[in-house]
């Protein structure tokens, strides 16, 4: 097989252990074939029949574990974690669909017990910079589903918590916890799926900072009222804040809000066997929408509880500054299964997907990291983005104009030439490029890299000097 290229993989998956080489050098590969043809499938990624038999057969091997795949990027991740004094650790599931096509029997039930869709459950936590750069993948679960069991909503509530899928958030605020050192501080983002009072609980004992917006109606500790949204919509009114709300295929939605900060001491919920559970002191933060919109969308209202001491409209604005960051975790659902097409994979078993499942969120990140880094350190060098390969390659099949520099000496040009590649029109009016126009500049690049990967081929490229 040629040698692989130092393109992005060899760094990210520095340190990969999977007992045997061959394995290692092939995850290497198929990373940067996966990578170069986002949404094609694996035989149309390899390139060709050889390729393709080689890339299943990693994916069918015992010996490439999920969290060994993982590890390398977590390694990384956690590297360039330590170099920031604050980062947001942000937690979300997904629902992955491989309903369609031929698949084993060992796929679960997703969705309500109204669906008959079969697939697997992913939760992760993305770290992210306080500038919204993606750092990379903390904690990954991905797991299928037993046969639904018809309960009632008292048995629900009663049910341990250790039985529950929700188990899995408090497994990786202890996860992210025990791994990123204690010179990084760490602040816990989650929406409302975390909003379990064994969740509060957990990051108490931890003394890990959180921030949850809430769904459930909690009962108070004390005061006059009685309930957590009446203490809540009477929080001392601190000052007004104008947000920019992103809208797919449509122009931002600016809205003015209203915020209210105050404590709350929430009251541990009745149940058996969980004498633990103690009284909770909380800031609430309340965002509410106070102009009508002349489009037909809800208005915003956020309501949420933090454990970071909050009392004035200066603080408010920074943990509503955090929450707003939770977003970056939702497009990064969306880089997997739109960009990476994920759910339209052809592996038949739950192993063999899970396995590629990882390699492609770690893919899914690169694309996003790339949409990031032009905003949040316009200034880093080019090569502290792409290899000197791929930068070569860039510049050899770059127009320059007014705008965009010949050299491509920063990140901020290297990503508007690699979004150039996918169609971005760079006008006036069109802001920075987004992750579609840069998932596909990306894989043209990648093409172009493992095309021309040997000296001599690059001769036939434009130089410059």
């Amino acid at each position: 097989m040629e040698k692989l290229e130092a393109g992005w993989s060899v760094a990210e998956f520095c340190g990969l252990r999977l007992g045997d080489k061959r394995l290692e050098r092939r995850m290497k590969r198929v990373a940067e074939q996966l990578a170069a043809r986002l949404r094609a499938p694996i035989y149309g990624a390899a390139g060709d029949w050889a390729a393709a038999k080689a890339a299943y057969r990693l994916f069918d091997t015992e010996k490439v574990q999920a969290e060994k795949i993982l590890a390398p990027h977590r390694k990384q991740t956690l590297k360039r974690s330590v170099t920031e004094e604050m980062i947001l650790v942000i937690q979300d599931s997904t629902y992955l669909n491989f309903s369609e096509g031929k698949k084993g029997d060992d796929l679960g039930p997703i969705g309500d017990s109204r669906s008959k869709a079969q697939g697997l459950i992913l939760h992760y936590s993305l770290a992210v910079s306080v500038a919204g750069l993606p750092l990379g993948i903390v904690t990954q679960k991905i797991w299928a589903r037993g046969k639904y069991q018809p309960q009632t909503e008292d048995q629900r509530w009663a049910k341990p918590i250790e039985e529950k899928e929700s188990i899995r958030w408090l497994e990786a605020l202890r996860e992210t916890h025990q791994l990123v050192p204690p010179t990084t501080r760490v602040i816990t983002v989650c929406d409302r799926e975390a909003d379990m009072y064994e969740f509060f609980q957990e990051a108490s004992a931890l003394e890990a900072p959180m921030v949850v917006r809430v769904a459930l109606n909690r009962r108070l500790q004390d005061g006059e009222e009685k309930y957590l949204f009446a203490r809540m919509n009477k929080l001392a009114k601190v000052g007004q804040l104008q947000l920019s709300l992103p809208q797919p295929e449509q122009r931002d939605r600016t809205v003015v809000c209203e915020v209210r900060v105050g404590p709350v001491t929430l009251a541990p919920p009745d149940r058996k066997g969980k004498s633990s559970l103690t009284p909770l002191p909380f800031y609430g933060i309340v965002v509410t929408e106070q102009q009508e919109s002349a489009e037909k969308t809800e208005p915003i209202e956020w309501k949420l509880l933090t454990n970071i001491p909050t009392t004035s409209f200066a603080e408010a604005l920074v943990i509503i500054g955090y929450y707003r960051l939770r977003w970056q975790i939702e497009v990064l659902h969306r880089i997997l299964k739109t960009g990476c097409n994920v759910e339209g994979c052809l592996l038949e078993t739950k192993d063999r997907i899970v396995r590629y499942l990882v390699l492609c969120s770690i893919i899914a990140w690169r694309i996003f990291w790339l949409t990031h880094i032009a905003r949040a350190e316009p200034n880093t060098p080019a090569l502290g983005v792409i290899s000197q390969h791929e930068l070569h390659v860039l510049h050899a099949v770059t127009k320059p104009t007014t705008i965009l520099k010949p050299n491509l000496s920063t990140a901020k040009d290297v990503v508007l030439a690699i979004a150039r590649l996918g169609g971005f029109l760079n006008r006036k009016h069109d802001g920075q490029p987004g992750p579609t126009p840069i998932w596909r500049g990306w894989q043209v690049l990648q093409q172009l890299s493992m095309l021309f990967n040997r000296k001599d081929a690059l001769r036939g490229f434009a130089t410059y000097g």
